[in-house]
């Protein structure tokens, strides 16, 4: 049996700073063994560069990635290991075991800043999706992958499934 890490994302709030086209963006991924397996080396990356690309802001993460929430004993990036700039962030150190049913929510923000208030995208949708993958050996050869659904901000998903 494999292992299956699903994983969802939400949008949890858009807050212009200042008069700027400068805008800070907080997301909540959550993560989810829905398995009857240990999912090894679980990892989580997300490519905020190809979110944003429609207007091409400057991108920074100003708070986070922070684990909010959850069962799963998940090891946050850090140093060399950790992106904390786009194009794709890996958010934890992708070397732990969630066990089957386990879950997590990690939290973070990123200040986006256009260089005026025309090149902010109107009528345009920002699709944005994070990935899971479980993998052999750290960093090695993925097991199983899974792309983010959208919800709501009560975690629901577009179907209305929980």
């Amino acid at each position: 049996m494999l292992p299956r890490v699903d994983v969802t994302k939400m949008l949890t709030g858009v807050t212009q700073v200042g008069d700027e086209p400068v805008f800070d963006v907080s997301y909540a991924i959550a993560l989810r063994n829905t398995s009857e397996a240990a999912a090894p080396n679980v990892q989580v990356t997300d490519d905020l560069a190809a979110t944003f690309a429609p207007g091409a802001p400057g991108i920074t993460v100003v708070s986070g990635p922070s684990i909010e929430s959850g069962n799963a004993s998940l090891t946050l990036a850090t140093g060399g290991n950790r992106s904390t700039a786009p194009p794709r962030s890996a958010m934890l150190a992708g070397s732990d075991t969630m066990p089957p049913g386990t879950e997590s929510r990690i939290g973070f923000t990123v200040r986006v800043r256009y260089e005026s208030g025309a090149s902010v995208p109107v009528g345009v949708d920002l699709n944005n999706s994070a990935i899971s993958t479980t993998s052999v050996t750290p960093a090695g050869v993925v097991i199983t992958r899974d792309e983010s659904t959208d919800v709501d901000r009560l975690g629901c998903a577009a179907a209305g499934r929980r």
